[in-house]
């Protein structure tokens, strides 16, 4: 088996997601976009539970590209890379779809932050110390406070209540967090084994994102590489250039 350190892009509002992925053979795409979800199985994006998962129901299955970052041979060393990508920063941007740390699924410490509980008219109701305590108040049989944490990041109410990282005197109606499309993909931390590519129209707007130079190639795009060097102004109606950190 062979482990990869992935990147699924959304391409209607260029966020991203990161994960590990376990596959026999990395050079084959076996449907899996992240997060659980595959583009053959429309129940593993049926509910949506995540982020992710939510924004694959709003865009579409085919608004979704994966991209191998990075291939291992060990779950571990995949893990560790994942761990260094999607960090404490990495979960609190607003143009990424992971709500855990990377490396296992650790539980980040986002989750011990103070919450604090606005009702559906903005006025702020209680102070928590935590989402666990938050989602206890609400619930009492609830084992974690997960799905406050996911309301906060899709911008979702809980029980008709509104929730926020941050103290305000007041919480403005409620409306999606998803974001509009931007012209370039947000920035991932660069490891020198991989550099993605990303490929815009003449407008700046991003349309597709490779992994690699010989990725480009192998779609037709042989002379990408001097549009990156400055050598050519584009490449059959299209501009290339690094995704830089």
């Amino acid at each position: 088996m062979k482990y990869l350190v992935y990147l699924t892009h959304c391409i209607s509002n260029n966020k991203i997601y990161v994960g590990v992925h376990e596959t026999v053979d990395p050079n084959v795409f076996d449907g899996y976009l992240g997060n659980g979800v595959y583009t053959t199985r429309p129940a593993s994006y049926k509910k949506s539970t995540t982020p992710f998962k939510a924004a694959v129901n709003k865009y579409g299955i085919n608004n979704f590209r994966r991209i191998t970052l990075r291939v291992f041979d060990s779950k571990e060393d995949a893990y560790k890379l994942e761990a260094d990508i999607v960090t404490e920063q990495f979960i609190k941007r607003t143009d990424t779809y992971n709500v855990k740390l990377g490396g296992s699924g650790r539980c980040p410490e986002i989750l011990k932050r103070k919450v604090y509980m606005y009702d559906s008219s903005g006025n702020f109701v209680k102070e928590f110390n935590c989402i666990n305590d938050c989602m206890r108040f609400i619930n009492p049989n609830a084992k974690n406070g997960s799905h406050i944490g996911r309301a906060i990041k899709l911008g979702q109410r809980v029980k008709g209540f509104q929730f926020s990282y941050e103290k305000l005197p007041y919480m403005k109606e409620w409306k999606t967090k998803e974001f509009t499309r931007v012209n370039n993909l947000p920035n991932i931390p660069y490891n020198k084994e991989f550099k993605p590519i990303g490929r815009y129209d003449l407008s700046g707007n991003l349309l597709q994102v490779y992994s690699c130079l010989s990725e480009c190639v192998k779609d037709g795009y042989k002379n990408a590489k001097f549009v990156i060097r400055g050598i050519r102004t584009h490449c059959k109606g299209y501009v290339f250039k690094y995704i830089e950190v």
